[in-house]
């Protein structure tokens, strides 16, 4: 079926030729057995004539039918037998390519000249009944077609109005990782070379030391962007890169060991049974975390503290990070800057409520807890 829509959308001309060909062919025998003059065949070919265009402007070609069937009426029997098929043919086109508004008028003009065929004896009662529903069953059908459509083209739209509603949130998942990956590691970067400048002249080899950690932040930083914008351009190659798992839960322990290298004193502790969860959920978790850090390197001073605080029990995971630093109590920066903004936009996708502010006796506390399970009211 699909090749023959295909072959109808790039030669549109010729289908309607052949159509227009098949109807006629299906009105010669009974021309030749009217015995109609030569000028009938003038009719003939006037009458089938306007299916030429009945793909591309149905509503003249159907009133174009009318005139000739009405000229031909007008003419006589010696003229042509009347073209009742090329005016379904023409009804049909006209229903399945336009609204109905544009064509029921000549359906209507069509159907008052059956009655008055009728009228003057040229038609039986039966004949009337039959064309009349003739007429309905063609005119319904034309119609239907171009409901289902109209029905198919919107789903075709609908589809692709959630494909780019799924693109735009793709492209934003990407960009909060990407502000994740970027902020976190030049937060460890910044920091790590602070201490390498200060500790060089009385310790080359932990400055050398914290040089190559920052190397291979750096290094691990172009490996997870390169993979999110392979994944972004959609990159098939299958680079190590982009095929590389999503951090997670289990990585926690790898990113306390390597912001606590930038001499912040930072402690996991995990309470409850810990549960299998998804990979979403996990990879949440370790982006709440590592922005959590990040801002504690930013901002809570040289001789901060930060406790990371896992908790499981009741379907869900209670996430505490909390950093005794250098912040003076005020109001919670709520909104302002993509990073609390995006830990929120995460946690609310499994269910959790961010709350981040000043804790009364000094530093700084975000907490939320997510829903195990998936997204679900708290």
């Amino acid at each position: 079926m699909q090749p023959v829509r295909a072959m109808v959308a790039r030669h549109p001309m010729a289908m309607d030729a052949g159509i227009a060909v098949a109807v006629a062919a299906a009105n010669v025998p009974q021309t030749v057995g009217a015995d109609v003059a030569a000028a009938g065949w003038l009719w003939f070919a006037a009458a089938h004539l306007p299916l030429l265009w009945r793909r591309r402007a149905p509503t003249a070609a159907l009133w174009t039918v009318l005139a000739v069937a009405t000229a031909i009426w007008i003419a006589g029997p010696e003229a042509l037998v009347y073209p009742v098929v090329v005016a379904f043919a023409a009804v049909y086109a006209a229903a399945r390519y336009r609204p109905w508004r544009l064509w029921w008028p000549g359906a209507a003009v069509l159907e008052g000249a059956f009655a008055a065929a009728a009228l003057q004896g040229e038609l039986g009662r039966n004949d009337l009944v039959a064309l009349s529903c003739a007429l309905v069953a063609v005119a319904l059908s034309g119609a239907a077609v171009r409901s289902r459509r109209a029905h198919r083209a919107d789903l075709a739209e609908r589809d692709r109005q959630q494909a780019r509603l799924a693109l735009a949130a793709e492209r934003n998942r990407i960009a909060a990782e990407l502000h994740d990956i970027i902020s976190h590691n030049m937060a460890v970067m910044v920091a790590l070379a602070d201490g390498a400048g200060l500790t060089a002249a009385d310790s080359p080899k932990r400055a050398a030391e914290a040089m190559g950690t920052i190397a291979d932040t750096g290094r691990q930083c172009l490996d997870e962007m390169h993979r999110l914008v392979t994944v972004l351009r959609g990159d098939e190659t299958g680079s190590a890169a982009a095929l590389a798992p999503q951090p997670g839960i289990d990585q926690l322990d790898e990113l306390l060991e390597r912001v606590g290298d930038t001499g912040l004193r930072v402690r996991l502790e995990r309470g409850g049974t810990p549960v299998r969860c998804g990979a979403g959920l996990s990879l949440t978790v370790y982006r709440l975390v590592q922005e959590a850090l990040t801002n504690t390197l930013a901002h809570a001073g040289p001789a901060a503290s930060a406790t990371v605080r896992l908790e499981y029990g009741g379907g869900h995971i209670d996430l505490r990070i909390t950093d005794r630093g250098g912040r003076s109590p005020g109001p919670v920066p709520h909104g302002r800057g993509r990073g609390l903004t995006g830990m929120a936009e995460r946690a609310a996708a499994y269910g959790g409520r961010l709350e981040a502010g000043p804790l009364p006796d000094g530093g700084w506390e975000v907490h939320t807890r997510l829903n195990i399970m998936g997204r679900r009211s708290t």
